[in-house]
């Protein structure tokens, strides 16, 4: 068997029927995906951003912008770089490939290749889910944040923390279509899910400023683009006509062909499927929240505080709230929140020692108090601050200042309450 005749047998050109428009688009697909993918991954981003930042600074006279987190505007310019250099590349190569024979060929080890990518992101993505790591519930310190203090994407991770049932279908939606996506028979149902459940993750971050919205985007993208040999028969289907059989690769006739395929097929479940699964087990068993070692949990609403008040309750420092969180992480302290009548906010991780009865608060500075539970309930702290000696009085918020913590799903529901 000649060369050119193993190669046919290995990777056979796809035999769907092919415009020279959709030769073209497929080669933008393919290499601005290539250069998207290995962007994330290798210094190919990052050599574009030195030199898209350099020349920036060199046009605007100022420096862009590149925050360690976020969206910023340096990401958007290196897409639309990795997009001009797919364009430009898949017109050098339309040029030099006349027929199109190896861009058909192409086809199908691309589309195997796209499919175990989108499944791994969405095994990624969807077991932070479905072990409720992702979106955290909210905590006591939570409870003393307004609504309207919160950014929109901290709205958004509070509504999903505090519905386990909700994050977690919303993971298994993810992963689903991810085990689909591992196999060729399944691939259509697979990237139909994808398509809708992206779909909706890219509509939220968009809705909610979430700064994914370039990596959702495109995996909503891909989605479709994996749609793209079963869209003749999906058309007529909605168009209620008989389907067609899709030409699918035949297995190559050599059977050391046929093992070697097995076996990569076989090793890609390693990175593209368990890697994410051990990977979350991990990220899980490490912060998952556990009971906090304290008796002092809760959310206090201040009743007195020894300090004089001042007549601009701008500058008035006194304390209004306490939050002293009931969760905390494998070898962390709980976190505290303080709210003062002018408003701010002081936070950091405290500490109960029962035997001496003091209480430690460490944020940019430590603060000690010694603590007596009073026979009604109130806490009582005394201690120094801000170089002055107080004595704050704490009783337990009720029931309405946690209800977002403690409510859980109930099918019978005597008293509607959209509050």
């Amino acid at each position: 068997m000649t060369v050119a005749a193993r190669l046919d047998a290995a990777f056979p050109a796809s035999e769907l029927s092919w415009k020279g428009w959709q030769y073209a688009a497929f080669r933008v697909a393919l290499l601005y995906s290539a250069f998207w993918i290995i962007g994330l991954y290798l210094p190919l981003g990052g050599l574009l951003s030195l030199a898209i930042g350099a020349r920036y600074t060199a046009v605007m006279h100022a420096a862009l912008p590149n925050p360690a987190q976020g969206e910023p505007l340096l990401n958007y310019l290196v897409m639309y770089a990795e997009l001009a250099a797919a364009l430009l590349l898949a017109l050098g190569w339309s040029v030099l490939e006349r027929r199109g024979s190896f861009t058909r060929r192409l086809f199908w080890p691309v589309h195997t290749l796209l499919r175990y990518y989108l499944a791994s992101v969405l095994f990624i993505y969807g077991w932070d889910k479905v072990f409720l790591m992702q979106m955290p519930a909210p905590t006591l310190k939570d409870a003393l944040t307004p609504s309207g203090e919160l950014s929109q994407m901290g709205l958004l991770w509070q509504t999903v923390g505090a519905s386990p049932l909700f994050q977690a279908v919303g993971g298994w939606a993810e992963v689903i279509p991810g085990v689909l996506l591992l196999f060729r028979r399944t691939a259509l149902p697979g990237a139909l899910l994808s398509a809708v459940v992206m779909g909706f993750v890219f509509l939220l971050n968009l809705s909610f400023g979430v700064f994914v919205k370039i990596g959702s985007g495109h995996y909503f993208v891909f989605s479709l683009l994996l749609l793209t040999p079963y869209l003749g028969n999906l058309l007529r289907l909605l168009g209620n006509r008989p389907t067609q059989p899709l030409a699918l690769p035949a297995a190559p006739p050599e059977r050391w062909l046929r093992w070697a395929g097995r076996l990569l097929r076989v090793a890609a479940l390693y990175p593209v499927a368990w890697l994410p699964l051990s990977m979350n087990l991990a990220f899980t068993a490490k912060w998952r929240p556990i009971p906090a070692a304290s008796q002092l949990s809760g959310v206090y609403e201040v009743v007195s505080d020894s300090r004089p008040a001042t007549q601009r309750l701008d500058m008035d420092r006194r304390w209004s709230r306490v939050a002293l969180d009931s969760t905390t992480y494998q070898g962390k302290l709980p976190f505290f929140r303080i709210v003062r009548v002018n408003r701010e906010l002081t936070q950091g991780r405290y500490t109960d020692d029962p035997a001496h009865q003091r209480l430690t608060l460490s944020s940019s500075a430590a603060l000690t108090l010694d603590y007596r539970r009073q026979p009604d309930g109130t806490l009582l702290l005394t201690g120094r601050e801000f170089g002055q000696p107080f004595t704050a009085q704490l009783r337990p918020a009720g029931r309405e200042a946690t209800r977002l913590l403690t409510e859980r799903f109930g099918w019978v529901i005597d008293l509607p309450d959209n509050r």
